[in-house]
């Protein structure tokens, strides 16, 4: 499929799907477009069963009981990649007619028995062991949910900024003003901090106003996934709220006229998405 193919193929589905259908269908809109952009993807049908040729045509689809069901897995950083700890874990699962979708951002705190340790290793464990991280991370969800799960990516929160800013920014409603004073610094993880035994020079303070945002990357990247603020957007809920609000605001833009009617910015979001999933 050439960028010229890719492009009209996504204005035809943009002009053809129904208002709200083009909303539920929307991630996996995007989702096919990351798996197709990917210099990886030679290694996806080892951890998924996924080839090229489910891009041909929806029939193609893994559908169970009526579902197209996805994993999506965040990595921290460079410090995390290629075989490190999820910091983020989504669960979609979308009605494979397009009228209904589910987002469900999944604790990485969940305890897993049979590996021992938290939730969020499960793609480091399957990576360590045997290379198939994706595969262990899709069968634990898949446990705990009783669902099964028909593909499955990782992109590195990089990759997740870049794309952002690449579509002008994202357009967010904050619930609720708060702050939140230990925000990680990437790349601080092991500073000393000259002594310091509250190791401070490894977070900083981010704070977020309550009402209509709009968030370059840097700073949706930072509304996702703070987890240390007081009150309730200290929660593991309030966090998954968020991510899914981002999650969300992505999918708005690149579903907009100004992106999908761009052939230039397609080409420059392939070949971006290439290099971070």
């Amino acid at each position: 499929m050439t960028t010229t193919r890719l492009y009209h193929s996504l204005r035809a589905f943009y002009l053809f799907f129904p208002r709200h259908k083009k909303t539920t269908l929307a991630l996996a809109a995007i989702f096919i477009l990351l798996l197709w952009a990917s210099p990886l993807f030679k290694y996806v049908p080892q951890a998924t069963g996924i080839t090229k040729g489910f891009l041909v045509g929806a029939k193609n689809l893994r559908v169970s009981n009526g579902n197209v069901n996805l994993l999506v897995l965040g990595l921290g950083g460079p410090k995390n990649e290629p075989s490190g700890i999820t910091d983020t874990i989504i669960f979609s699962s979308l009605r494979e007619d397009g009228k209904n979708a589910l987002l469900l951002s999944l604790p990485r705190d969940i305890w897993i028995p049979a590996l021992q340790a938290k939730i969020n290793t499960a793609y480091y464990y399957g990576n360590r062991t045997d290379g198939l991280g994706m595969k262990w991370a899709a069968d634990t969800v898949s446990e705990i949910l009783g669902q099964p799960v028909s593909y499955t990516a990782v992109i590195s929160f990089d990759g997740f900024v870049k794309v952002i800013d690449l579509l002008g920014g994202v357009d967010v409603v904050v619930e609720r003003s708060f702050i939140d004073k230990n925000y990680p610094i990437p790349g601080k993880e092991e500073d000393k901090c000259s002594g310091d035994r509250e190791l401070r020079c490894r977070y900083e303070t981010v704070s977020f106003e309550e009402g209509q945002r709009h968030f370059d990357g840097s700073k949706a990247l930072k509304f996702a996934r703070s987890r240390s603020a007081e009150g309730p957007e200290g929660t593991d809920f309030a966090r998954a709220t968020r991510q899914q609000k981002v999650i969300v605001a992505v999918k708005e833009r690149l579903l907009s006229p100004e992106f999908l009617l761009n052939p230039t910015k397609i080409d420059q979001m392939i070949s971006l998405v290439g290099k971070s999933l």
